[in-house]
């Protein structure tokens, strides 16, 4: 993925997701909670189940095929990714958005790359569409691109994070460690990176860090 996020693509599946959960706000975040396990595949089928599954499967259609105008429109650019074809990326010209079948791709490619994520014993699919990040991120008006083409830690700076929670640690007993967090963060050597909360959570374990939050003095 940290090569695709150099590249400045994000896969369907994950732009469509981010699109419903941008435009949808709450009422997909409720849907979705109800019906990830049916998505997932986690335990029976239930009717009740099955109803909101077909709830969340009319929803991301909705988003899938306000996206395919955009990709019509030309506002967003798409990219067909196949590895039989010696991993190569190909762009798909506007004009095939316009024909019916444009849309059942999508949707596809979406539900392929969720029961991919759901199973280990799943191959990956074969062919994937990939979106232009900062296009995307124009359409949804979300800023998220800003953090999506950093880059991912390495090994090497994972270290030099946990070393900079230390530094600051010992510098600044009392500040709080959302806030040594936060300054670690936009330290000079990091904040070209993508730096998650787990990747903190590790680094503050790494750096031997009293759990909790340091009091105020």
């Amino acid at each position: 993925m940290s090569g695709l996020r150099r590249s400045g693509v994000i896969g369907a599946a994950d732009g469509i997701l981010k699109a419903a959960r941008i435009w949808h706000g709450k009422t997909f975040s409720t849907i979705e909670a109800y019906a990830t396990p049916a998505v997932y595949q986690h335990g029976p089928l239930t009717a009740a189940m099955s109803a909101v599954l077909t709830e969340y499967k009319t929803l991301i259609s909705t988003v899938a095929e306000r996206i395919r105008i955009s990709l019509q429109d030309g506002k967003l650019r798409a990219f067909f990714f196949n590895r039989r074809f010696g991993s190569i990326f190909r762009a798909v010209p506007s004009e095939y958005w316009s024909k019916p079948e444009s849309l059942s791709l999508l949707e596809r490619v979406f539900f392929e790359a969720i029961e991919y994520q759901s199973s280990s014993s799943q191959p990956a699919p074969r062919e994937s569409i990939y979106f232009m990040v900062r296009e995307l991120d124009e359409l949804l008006g979300s800023g998220f691109a800003r953090v999506f083409l950093k880059d991912r830690l390495d090994m090497d700076m994972k270290r030099h994070l946990a070393d900079v929670l230390q530094f600051l640690s010992e510098q600044y007993p009392g500040l709080r460690r959302p806030d040594q967090f936060k300054l670690a963060q936009e330290h000079a050597d990091l904040r070209r990176y993508r730096i998650t909360d787990r990747d903190l959570r590790e680094a503050a374990r790494q750096a031997a860090l009293s759990p909790g939050r340091p009091r105020k003095r």
